[in-house]
């Protein structure tokens, strides 16, 4: 089985070991759900420093509170938070120089 997050099971619940319905039957890839990838992207914008409502418009989320009426974001800003971010995981893969041979990345 892939790689998973601390905490994490292999795979979906089975309906019967307290598994809730938001998340029996969710397509597991690799050992990891949709939404496991949507946390670790959230968690990386929030240690690029991305700000979070920023963070809540790149994630799709809705703005909630008094933020929905006076934030008006625009796609400067949010094209300036993916930079943010994509400076960011530049400078955590800087240092990696693992490779795969494409025989292997084939098979």
């Amino acid at each position: 089985m892939g790689a998973r997050l601390p905490g994490e099971r292999a795979g979906p619940r089975r309906q019967g070991e307290g598994a809730s319905p938001r998340t029996y039957g969710q397509k597991v890839v690799g050992g990891f759900r949709f939404h496991d990838v949507r946390a670790t992207f959230d968690t990386n914008l929030e240690r690029a420093g991305v700000s979070e409502t920023r963070r809540k418009a790149l994630m799709g989320n809705s703005l909630s509170g008094m933020d929905k009426h006076y934030i008006r974001l625009k796609d400067d800003d949010l094209r300036q938070a993916s930079d943010q971010y994509t400076a960011w995981i530049d400078a955590q893969t800087a240092s990696v120089t693992q490779t795969v041979p494409q025989e292997a990345a084939r098979g």
